[in-house]
């Protein structure tokens, strides 16, 4: 039986080095892996599967000789470095009994220079990797040190992401001084850090007062037994600080949080267990120059009657977390004014009552500002609601819509975007130069296809439609009609546009350059988001 291992013996090798098959020695390799494969079947039907020192033999010969041929070695290293950096694969794992000897536990590179050799050597190279850190606080055990250190030597001057986390419910947390001896030498690198509001681990922060150069985003979490601490000033100088986050129960009275430079903060994402107007009045009126601000609301409360001004406030984001035994909506918009507003997103409301409607029209009216952006994502908001929302933002640019009731976005809706010369209505949203809506509604798509085509019709007099995603899982178009669309639609050249329905029996796909097509995921040894773009530059239709 002539294999392939008489002839390159050094098979370890070959594997360990990650040397692949030349394109002589791969028609080879894989008769020689035909023949044994033909022997190992053979001996298996014989004498109760043959003698086992030649099973074992061949077995172990068409599994290394598979591993040699196989498609992921070929892959360039600068593909793999993109595919270990990927965030699908860098997923927080939950501190446990098994998972007790993670300090470094986030980004798991010790788990892929495990695979092999050749992707020991490339994780061992990419600094990147090794710099996104979870540092449990009441869990430093000794021989876990130097790991922390093998992991902070080889991130060489990476920027930090620090998380600090409690594995105990205990509210108070200290850091082991050996420990936090090795990561406060890297204080200058911290970029992005987050930690728990806990009186004990902040008094240990103090070597790191004026150290924080290089500081963009801080996250503190708190949680039930969060208790008042006094004032620390570990984080007064950051000068590159601009994005600060608050996740839990926290007091209403500011003061008790850390020191930190707020005029140069811009972005604010605020995730509280309860709704607190007077909070959020005290923290706008500190951050005067923020101009992002994501709010996440769990409860509701009488609102505070002093307005919140907030006039370099560019983007809102408001996610509605009400219970289901209160039914209320948030506060936040019944008192804040921002004039210079420009995106407005309402994402996850149980309930959109007539209350809540009003609050969001008032806010519109009271801010006098001229939206470009509107996302409103798994609201159960009303047609009628809708229309009458719409009306009040002529200039929005970008509507986003996602997930909303099946009777949010009736074929009316629909009409009242669609240009009609000969309709003496007025159509909504005339800016509107991008479109994305995905979820499942009860128009129909005659009703879709002419809107979209009366917004692709070229005008001097208003903004051509140039982008749209629509993706309708339920929405049964024939394929007869997406080509009449495409064939009576004067498309715009630099435009991206991506339109995805199934009809009963297929999928019918519209797209262009530069949309994704297709997000799925590919397993081979580890999960990795897979992106595939079409390449060709005219429209394609698929059945």
């Amino acid at each position: 039986m002539d294999l392939f291992h008489a002839r390159t013996p050094d098979i370890w090798e070959r594997l360990r080095n990650n040397a692949l098959a030349t394109d002589i020695e791969t028609p080879a390799i894989r008769e020689s892996i035909d023949i044994a494969q033909t022997r190992l079947i053979a001996l298996l039907l014989q004498n109760q599967g043959g003698p086992l020192v030649e099973v074992e033999y061949l077995s172990s010969y068409i599994a290394q000789y598979s591993s040699l041929l196989a498609p992921i070695r070929r892959l360039p290293i600068d593909v793999l470095r993109t595919i270990f950096l990927d965030p699908a694969l860098h997923k927080t794992r939950p501190a446990t009994a098994y998972n007790y000897r993670g300090i470094v536990a986030r980004y798991s590179p010790n788990g892929l220079g495990a695979v092999c050799h050749h992707w020991r050597s490339v994780t061992c190279e990419m600094a990147t990797l090794w710099s996104n850190l979870l540092v449990f606080l009441d869990w430093p055990h000794q021989y876990t040190i130097d790991s922390f250190r093998i992991a902070l030597s080889r991130s060489r001057n990476a920027p930090l992401n620090l998380t600090f986390k409690s594995v105990s419910p205990s509210p108070w947390s200290t850091l082991d001084d050996e420990i936090m001896e090795e990561v406060f030498k890297h204080a200058a690198r911290w970029v992005q850090v987050e930690l728990p509001l806990d009186p004990r681990f902040l008094q240990q922060l103090a070597p790191i007062e004026g150290r924080l150069e290089s500081l963009h985003t801080l996250t503190f979490t708190t949680n039930d037994k969060y208790t008042a601490l006094p004032p620390t000033k570990a984080f007064d100088f950051a000068p590159k600080l601009r994005h600060f986050q608050l996740f839990g129960s926290f007091s209403p009275d500011i003061s008790a949080l850390p020191v930190l430079p707020w005029l140069q903060l811009e972005s604010l994402h605020i995730n509280s267990n309860r709704d607190n107007p007077e909070f959020y009045h005290q923290l706008l009126s500190r951050t005067q120059n923020a101009s992002q601000l994501v709010v996440s609301l769990r409860d509701a409360r009488e609102a505070n009657p002093q307005e919140i001004m907030s006039c370099e406030l560019r983007s809102l984001a408001v996610y509605g977390h009400c219970p289901e035994n209160r039914g209320q909506e948030s506060d936040i918009l019944k008192r804040i004014n921002a004039p210079a507003l420009e995106s407005l997103a309402m994402v996850y409301f149980r309930l959109w009552k007539h209350s809540t409607n009003e609050n969001v029209r008032s806010f519109i009216k009271r801010s006098g500002c001229h939206l470009r952006t509107l996302r409103l994502e798994s609201i159960p908001i009303r047609p009628v609601d809708l229309l009458e929302l719409l009306r009040m933002l002529p200039t929005v640019e970008n509507f986003v819509l996602s997930d909303l009731l099946p009777n949010s976005i009736t074929k009316r809706v629909l009409q009242s975007l669609t240009f009609d010369a000969s309709s003496g209505d007025e159509t909504l949203l005339p800016m509107m130069t991008t479109f994305a809506v995905d979820g499942g509604y009860l128009f129909d798509a005659d009703a879709l296809l002419t809107m979209l085509q009366s917004r692709l019709m070229h005008s001097h007099l208003r903004p051509r439609l140039v982008h749209f995603d629509i993706i309708l899982p339920t929405l049964n178009i024939p394929t007869a009609r997406l080509e009449e669309f495409i064939a009576d639609t004067a498309i715009p050249m630099a435009a991206s546009f991506s339109f995805i329905c199934v009809n009963e029996f297929r999928r019918n796909t519209v797209h262009r350059r530069g949309t994704p097509l297709f997000r799925g995921r590919l397993n081979f040894g580890i999960n990795w988001a897979i992106y595939l773009y079409v390449v060709g530059s005219s429209w394609v239709v698929t059945a």
